[in-house]
């Protein structure tokens, strides 16, 4: 009896213990970006503290190039973090430099708009700045500027053409551009080498592209914006092989640098999601894009990212949903065994208890019969 007791009792134990185990192996470099991720609003709180010191100083200048510059400053930081607010410091600039009668600043803002328009997918937008410039109309000293916002439109909506014809024109155009700008920048330089890595990529020699990528790397200081691009680029060298711990390594690396940085508009943490996915971790997949990925692009307001994000977030939904689904039947069940078998053990206790007393009263009597 002692025995069958303590079968009961270990086989309820497993019961609520099967619930319970976890079979996925553990990452230190995945727990540190949860960690990261857990510190994201006191990140967004360092970043909020270093635009307010700005917009004090901005505040405090009267000079219309003073003011030019600062505004130019915000823009620029705010350029992974919000794209209305980076809108709006570009816009004054450019009316501040158009009431001055800036020319060069003028064109400057708008070169700088059309970048931000294209990387947030207002290409209509970009389009229609650009199309008012010319190598001909711009002087010698804007032309890098132009070659570049150029190369960036270009670059950026190759992948939305319809035809392969007009992908092939965009491709062209942006090789022309690229080399444009290579012929103007220092060697180098973080920006010669993101043009080199692009340049290798395009005639498609992956092991030149990872060498120009951790030259970037090399270029830049850890967990900064352009730490977290330049990881990226070089985990991107790795997508053919799906299998190299690397490529994750990498995207962790850069997905980190993003949160620290407060960075909105970002690749790296969507493609861990999905890497994620793939593999089995479906909580952890949907908490990165639910909890993050999905909440920070609708804050940055671009069109491009929240429109990636949502072709492979509802079949991440429906797996989470359907995990649990069959979890909660799970434990239903394991809770039905599991009451069962208390019961079992409660009608034991009950039995033992009777037969107990029944032992006990005839050993009462047995010792007053010897009396």
């Amino acid at each position: 009896m002692k025995n069958l007791l303590i079968v009961l009792l270990a086989c309820t134990l497993t019961a609520f213990g099967i619930y319970s185990c976890n079979e996925t192996p553990e990452n230190p470099l995945l727990e540190r970006l949860d960690a990261t991720l857990d510190m994201k609003e006191t990140y967004q709180g360092y970043f909020k503290e270093r635009i307010a010191v700005l917009n004090d100083v901005l505040a405090e200048q009267n000079d219309p190039d003073q003011i030019y510059s600062i505004r130019k400053r915000l823009a620029l930081a705010y350029k992974p973090n919000s794209f209305d607010s980076t809108l709006n410091f570009l816009l004054s600039n450019r009316a501040l430099a158009a009431s001055e009668g800036d020319r060069l600043k003028e064109m400057e803002a708008d070169f700088m708009l059309v970048e931000a328009y294209t990387k947030a997918g207002y290409h209509f937008e970009a389009s229609e700045i650009l199309g008012g410039y010319s190598a001909e109309s711009v002087p010698e000293e804007m032309l890098q500027a132009y070659y570049s916002a150029a190369h960036c439109f270009n670059g950026e909506t190759m992948a939305y053409t319809s035809s392969d014809a007009l992908y092939a024109e965009k491709e062209a155009q942006r090789d022309h551009f690229r080399t444009l700008v290579l012929q103007m920048i220092e060697e180098g330089t973080l920006y010669w080498y993101d043009l080199k890595r692009e340049e290798a990529e395009a005639s498609r020699d992956v092991l030149k592209a990872r060498e120009y990528a951790g030259k970037m790397i090399e270029c830049t200081e850890v967990n900064t914006p352009d730490y977290a691009r330049s990881a990226y680029f070089y985990a991107h060298t790795f997508r053919t092989e799906p299998k190299n711990p690397e490529r994750e390594e990498w995207l962790i690396r850069s997905a980190i640098a993003d949160v620290m940085c407060a960075t909105n508009d970002y690749a790296s943490l969507n493609e861990i999601s999905r890497i994620l996915f793939e593999r089995g971790d479906i909580d952890r997949a949907f908490k990165y894009v639910a909890d993050h990925c999905m909440t920070d692009a609708l804050a940055y307001n671009g069109k491009l990212r929240a429109w990636q994000i949502s072709k492979f977030f509802p079949e991440i939904e429906r797996a989470y949903q359907d995990k649990h689904a069959r979890q909660t039947r799970r434990m239903a069940g394991v809770m039905a065994v599991a009451v069962g078998l208390l019961i079992i053990l409660l009608l034991l206790l009950m039995f033992i208890f009777k037969r107990q007393q029944i032992l006990d009263s005839m050993r009462k009597k047995l010792q007053e019969s010897y009396l």
